[in-house]
This record gives structure tokens, C-alpha cells and sequence, in this order.
């Protein structure tokens, strides 16, 4: 299973929930599935790149 989360976000939000309980990358781990938990390039905690670059405000949702 891979788990990729959302903006804003990083991998340990599968790994526990809010009030300290075990998140569901445990629980599938525990019944023997493969997991994978990714944070994007840029985000979460995947660090910052030394590649410059140029953000562009437009919405790509078109391309």
C-alpha cells in the first residue's frame, strides 16, 4: 500500500492520529502488508530542493 498525503501535510499524519493512538500505517502493518509512506519532493518532510526554480500562480488543473 502506498500512502501519499495531502497538502499541507506530512507522512506522520498515517502513522498516529490527534489524540496518540496508532495511525493506520501500524494497523496494516501489523496484518502483514506491505506499506510505503511518501512525502512528495518539496513537502512534508522530503526537504527542500537547491534546484532554482519559478512558481507560477496560475492554476494548472488544465494542463
Amino acid at each position: 500500500m502506498v500512502f501519499l498525503h495531502g497538502y499541507g501535510q506530512s507522512r506522520v499524519g498515517f502513522m498516529t492520529t490527534p489524540d496518540g493512538r496508532e495511525g493506520c500505517y501500524d494497523m496494516f502493518l501489523k496484518k502483514e502488508h506491505s506499506v510505503f509512506l511518501i512525502d512528495q519532493p518539496r513537502r512534508g518532510e522530503a526537504g527542500q530542493t537547491s534546484v532554482a526554480g519559478t512558481i507560477s500562480t496560475e492554476p494548472s488543473d488544465q494542463t
